[in-house]
């Protein structure tokens, strides 16, 4: 998954909002909020 490799190599994925809704039950896992901090949501083209 790419979030884990973000982690292990100390960088961010990026997410678009709807990708980011799919993976927000991470946040509810123990160390969610500092896996979180691995994630930067793109912003929508309007």
């Amino acid at each position: 998954m790419y979030l884990q490799t973000a982690i292990l190599n100390g960088t961010e994925i990026e997410l678009y909002a709807n990708e980011a809704e799919k993976l927000a039950f991470v946040r509810m896992l123990p160390s969610g909020e500092r896996w979180w901090k691995h994630v930067s949501q793109l912003p929508t083209n309007g």
